[in-house]
């Protein structure tokens, strides 16, 4: 094993990365390469933990995987075409037709400022009023994947109006706090420094749309997580078996509740990225091995995991 996390470390360090984790775990051990406690950001593997969120909380009858977005929003907000027919389960596995990003997102894209730190502006506010302008292609839930940081921060949004406390808050004390994810939090400090072409950049703030993508944290709490996932234990484990349910009955790739799962569901996986940082997780079930790459510059992280994988692993049904 310590050949082979050793081996995707000296890859992603060819790659560009300048101090990059690699944590590998089979059920003889764990085996990790760098700093295991030091948080990083993990962008859009917080998807994944927005999910799970939305499952603890059907569980507990505060939601309804089938509640529409306008259950959670004042009487009489204005929303775009076909808006009133999103579930909260729509928006969880990127089935909802949302596009990718918030109407006007793309054109502040020219701006140096933007693109340092993309979505610190948009508040609640701001995302509320998206949706009037928003336009969803196709019929919610009968459309394919179409991934959206946009359906996936509504979600995160929503579910903190539910519950009163805002996402943030809410996710602490219903998913990180039981499952015992100390290092997983959405502070700047401690936090591994990001790098674009090896020059130091700053974190991203995700505002309202943090469900998106605006947690960090270490090698050790995703493992952790990895781990209870893949045996079925802990305080969430009802719920997490919930994420893990695809929601498409077609393709090599279909989405669970924040997840994604390969073929029949051998293979877990997510991934995540901001301006300074990559990350990887995977969850192979046949073989029980659980990948974490932290990287922190671009490039390598989809291969460094790959190599940490069953290299007999069966192909996914097609």
């Amino acid at each position: 094993m310590a050949a082979t996390v050793a081996e995707a470390h000296a890859y992603l360090v060819r790659k560009g990365h300048i101090d990059p984790i690699v944590a590998l775990a089979t059920y003889d051990g764990t085996q990790i390469v760098g700093e295991p406690h030091l948080p990083a950001e993990i962008g859009s593997l917080t998807k994944v933990f927005t999910g799970l969120l939305l499952a603890v909380m059907a569980e507990r009858g505060d939601v309804r995987l089938d509640d529409r977005i306008p259950d959670l929003l004042p009487s009489g907000t204005e929303l775009g075409p076909k808006l009133d027919e999103v579930s909260l389960e729509q928006l969880a596995c990127h089935r909802s037709g949302l596009p990718r990003l918030p109407p006007g997102m793309v054109r502040r894209s020219f701006s140096r400022s933007f693109r340092n730190d993309p979505y610190a502006g948009l508040d609640g506010e701001s995302l509320v009023a998206s949706l009037g302008r928003t336009k969803v292609r196709g019929t919610p839930g009968d459309v394919g994947v179409r991934y959206s940081n946009y359906g996936m921060g509504l979600l995160g949004f929503l579910l903190g109006r539910a519950s009163g406390m805002g996402y943030e808050r809410t996710l602490t004390d219903l998913v990180l706090r039981p499952l015992g994810l100390s290092e997983t939090t959405f502070g700047d400090t401690p936090l591994r420094q990001g790098h674009k072409r090896r020059r130091p950049v700053g974190p991203w703030h995700l505002a309202a749309l943090a469900g998106a993508g605006a947690l960090r944290s270490s090698a050790d709490d995703l493992m952790s997580f990895l781990v209870s996932v893949r045996d079925g234990t802990g305080p969430l484990a009802d719920a997490v078996a919930q994420t893990l349910v695809p929601r498409l009955d077609r393709g090599p790739v279909r989405p669970g509740l924040g997840w994604f799962l390969l073929g029949e569901g051998d293979l877990l996986m997510h991934d995540g990225g901001t301006l300074g940082a990559r990350s990887e997780v995977r969850v192979e079930r046949h073989s029980g091995r659980c990948v974490v790459i932290l990287g922190d510059n671009a490039g390598g992280t989809a291969k460094a995991a790959a190599m940490l994988l069953d290299p007999m692993r069966r192909k996914p049904a097609r």
